[in-house]
């Protein structure tokens, strides 16, 4: 696998502001150390792993998660039966029942992403965690797609508005 390519903002290293011509002035002779130092910001092989995109099939319908489907990226639950007594609590404040519950899911996760080297992601009052990489997210309800269509219809056409304007 190559190495990531480099903005050529990096390679010219760090701006540097001009107070008396009031202007940035691009990679200053003193800065060259930044510029050679950019070969070293690449680890080599297998570091930067390709994450695969979700695909439509994977994501859950809203109705599918209510009706409790497992993830499809992981075939864990989205959500616990139960709801977490650890849930909003940080892990300094956990009983040790809690703990122990936590330390479980802990393992869990890292048994079976530990390749991945993405976020985890969990749902509100549940234990189970997910993988940024492999687990697709949570559907929104139709109260949040509601919302959010709602926010683009005005700003598109604040926008569309403000164009007749001109």
């Amino acid at each position: 696998m190559a190495c990531p390519l480099v903005s050529r903002g990096i390679l010219q290293g760090p701006a540097e502001f001009n107070r008396r011509r009031r202007r940035l002035l691009s990679c200053p002779v003193r800065s060259a150390w930044f510029r050679d130092s950019v070969p070293r910001l690449c680890p080599g092989e297998g570091h930067f792993p390709t994450i695969q995109p979700v695909t439509e099939v994977q994501r859950l319908t809203w109705e599918q998660y209510l009706a409790g489907e497992p993830c499809r990226g992981c075939g864990r639950p989205m959500r616990d039966a139960t709801l977490w007594s650890g849930s909003g609590k940080g892990l300094i404040h956990l009983s040790e029942d809690e703990r122990a519950q936590y330390d479980s899911e802990e393992r869990r996760f890292k048994v079976r992403h530990a390749d991945c080297h993405a976020h985890r992601w969990t749902i509100g009052g549940s234990l189970t965690t997910h993988c940024g990489k492999c687990c697709p997210p949570p559907p929104m309800s139709p109260e949040q797609t509601a919302r959010i269509a709602t926010l683009l219809h005005h700003a598109l056409r604040d926008q569309q508005g403000l164009r007749g304007r001109k």
